[in-house]
């Protein structure tokens, strides 16, 4: 059952309403373990009702602008926020600028995020964790041709229940 009066907002700060966004409080503290972030983007999706999930940006470190990063669910069960892959787990945001998070509409547990590159990974398995798009300018093997600079993407699910991805970038708009 999800409370229509339960909101989130997301950017530098992360804000919540339980009024259906007459009242706003920070809770960018309980989502990221700061008081501010570089910033973050969240997503929930119908077929996993009630859940929230931000991908944060947090410390910059080296030249080419990569940020350690961390993913959050908000579990409606608990009312709780829950850290589901950060930094000590290796999880790098390459963008700050350009990310998004998006969720298998048939796995909860399966997340993909993107920023220059495209990503997904399965919480708290490094195992799983795998980078689906390399390199800005080169042709992946599974995905084919994608140009960098992710700007946005989408999942839907196949009738085979399959993850289709639809991805907008400055290259245009691709499939894989």
């Amino acid at each position: 059952n999800v409370d229509p009066n339960l909101m989130y907002v997301s950017g530098k700060t992360i804000k919540k309403s339980i009024n259906g966004g007459i009242d706003w409080t920070d809770v960018t503290q309980a989502v990221t373990g700061q008081s501010e972030v570089f910033s973050s983007v969240m997503v929930n999706h119908p077929n996993h009702q009630g859940y929230v999930w931000f991908l944060s940006a947090l410390e910059k470190y080296g030249e080419r602008g990569h940020y350690d990063g961390k993913i959050t669910i908000y579990n409606p069960t608990t009312g709780d926020f829950e850290v589901l892959y950060d930094s000590d787990d290796n999880l790098v945001v390459d963008s700050y600028v350009m990310m998004d998070i998006e969720v298998s509409p048939s796995n909860q547990d399966k997340i993909y995020y993107a920023g220059l590159r495209l990503y997904t990974i399965r919480p708290n398995n490094p195992e799983n964790y795998k980078v689906l798009h390399i390199s800005s300018y080169m042709t992946d093997s599974e995905l084919g041709y994608i140009h960098g600079d992710i700007r946005d993407f989408v999942i839907a699910e196949s009738t085979s229940g399959d993850d289709w991805l639809y991805i907008g970038n400055d290259g245009g708009l691709r499939k894989g």
